[in-house]
């Protein structure tokens, strides 16, 4: 940000001459992946022909940006404080959450394998990612009681690619997963449930080519 205002900063005290207007404009949310901010700024009107994003990107100068798709899985079982010798360990979700984690990671690999990679990606090792992000159980501390809780919930973070659906993302994640889960005995009874709506935002870009892109590189050659 401080970049940013630096820049136009510099344009003014120089007294470049523009062919248009140069704003700034700073948003709230971005690390929630809601983009609210954003939204709020178009609603009150503003409109630009182009933007730079000065996401830290390693000075890589990227024409396209990758998407969201969240979806939160939910184990259920039996739950309680019931330590006797009539407690079943096999009806405790924490017991098979594991093997759901070793799903969902599994699906990275059929991610690179069938991810629709553009150009500006390519050179990534892992261009469309997916993160296990957050899995909650319970409550911890010393007015936590010790129990067992009834359910455990993961939460999964995949980046589709510009150009990509939530509609696929979401035919080819559940198609994967559901494959799996009805060959295993608790889980084929014990589907895990599906947080919904799923959290999505699309990927975008702008043509490599595109007049400010070729403006960004030949910048990025001097500075270079």
């Amino acid at each position: 940000l401080a970049a940013s205002l630096m820049a136009v900063a510099r344009l003014k005290r120089l007294d470049v001459p523009l062919h248009g207007d140069v704003k700034v404009e700073s948003v709230v949310d971005e690390e929630f992946a809601g983009g609210h901010g954003t939204l709020a700024a178009r609603l009150r009107g503003h409109r630009a022909d182009a933007a730079v994003v000065p996401e830290n990107s390693g000075m890589t100068i990227y024409h396209m940006h990758r998407g969201l798709w969240i979806v939160h899985l939910t184990v259920r079982g039996a739950g309680g404080i019931d330590f006797n010798a009539e407690a079943d360990p096999a009806d405790n979700p924490i017991e098979h959450v594991g093997r759901l984690i070793a799903l969902v990671a599994g699906y990275r690999e059929v991610r690179r394998a069938r991810a629709n990679v553009p150009p500006a990606y390519a050179h990534l090792k892992d261009p469309s990612p997916v993160l296990l992000t957050k899995l909650g159980s319970g409550a911890f501390g010393p007015a936590a009681p010790i129990a067992v809780p009834d359910a455990v919930t993961l939460e999964v973070y995949v980046q589709p690619m510009p150009g990509e659906s939530r509609e696929a993302i979401e035919a080819e994640f559940f198609g994967y997963l559901d494959s799996l889960l009805g060959a295993d005995p608790y889980f084929r009874l014990h589907p895990p449930e599906r947080s919904h709506p799923y959290r999505f935002m699309p990927g975008s870009g702008v043509p490599a080519d595109h007049p400010l892109v070729r403006l960004e590189l030949a910048a990025d050659e001097v500075r270079a």
